[in-house]
């Protein structure tokens, strides 16, 4: 076998060079967070050769670099699943609780694991109903008994933003499992905290709805994208998480609203509203669009 020509070992020797470099660098901390990057790019490779190095960096002292090592190795597994095993090796609440968010968003935990993570009282209620969300939402069941555990009773006006996230959250799932005091639970958020906040909490409860597909819910949303009196940018974001979940009423409502608005702005939002909906929508929604006298929302409608 020949040899390589000079100048093509030396490129070589130059790769080698960088790659152990980058390598490196992901063992490093930086202020401006670029080792995080880094280590986000590495795991995306997929490649059993570096575990080696993942299993290294679940001795660092950063926090960023064991979550890394710990998301990594489980990605590389033959099942691509994280053991509870590697879970239960981590003793800071703060730490864990990011670990178990990326493991969810990644798809690291099986629906059986997720369930067995909720009895962990190491964790606080809000990351116990994130894990819930994501049971319930992949079909699973629990005890509704752990639902109402955030319900707040007494004095709505004094909550604070966590509880009334809590609150909302443990109505949707109470929705969800066919409880009617879940949409109960979700209209009484109307009676909490001061008005930016309340709006800000239901805000976040309908992504909680649409990110886990939480149909049951789709009548409290629905009241709130048909309340003429809310915020607009709240009525909108209801309409909008309406039309993803699929609820009945919603196209009604949205034409209902683009016929009625004097707005030069929003036929245009509404038409980009109709337009992320289309995937589920019927296509008469979009015939308001297509006889509309403005081109580019003709064009959106067809």
């Amino acid at each position: 076998m020949c040899a390589p020509r000079p100048a093509v070992a030396q490129a070589q020797a130059r790769g080698y060079d960088a790659s152990v470099d980058l390598l490196w660098q992901t063992t490093q901390t930086y202020r401006d967070g670029r080792h995080g990057n880094l280590l986000r790019a590495l795991r995306g490779l997929y490649d059993p050769a570096l575990r080696p190095l993942y299993e290294d960096l679940l001795g660092a002292d950063s926090s960023i670099h064991r979550i890394h090592g710990r998301l990594g190795i489980a990605e590389i597994s033959p099942e691509g699943q994280m053991e509870l095993s590697s879970l239960a090796q981590i003793e800071d609440t703060t730490e864990l609780t990011q670990v178990l968010g990326a493991a969810i968003d990644d798809g690291l935990l099986e629906n059986a694991d997720l369930a067995q993570v909720i009895d962990w009282n190491v964790l606080d209620l809000s990351a116990r109903q994130a894990v819930a969300a994501r049971v319930v939402g992949a079909g699973g069941e629990l005890d509704p008994a752990f639902y109402r555990q955030a319900l707040l009773a007494g004095d709505h006006e004094s909550a604070t933003a966590s509880q009334m996230l809590q609150h909302a959250v443990a109505g949707l799932l109470l929705a969800q499992a066919g409880d009617p005091q879940g949409l109960v639970a979700l209209g009484e958020l109307e009676t909490m905290g001061d008005l930016d906040t309340r709006q800000a909490i239901q805000a976040q409860a309908m992504q909680v709805a649409v990110r886990n597909e939480f149909k049951a819910a789709g009548p409290w949303i629905l009241e709130l994208a048909s309340d003429e009196n809310a915020n607009r940018n709240l009525r909108f974001a209801a309409l909008s998480v309406s039309l993803e979940l699929g609820v009945p009423g919603s196209e009604a409502l949205w034409k209902q609203m683009f016929s009625q608005t004097t707005s030069a702005v929003e036929p245009n939002r509404l038409a980009l509203l109709a337009l992320a909906a289309a995937p589920k929508a019927q296509p008469d929604l979009y015939t308001p669009l297509i006889e509309h006298d403005r081109e580019l929302l003709a064009t959106i409608g067809r």
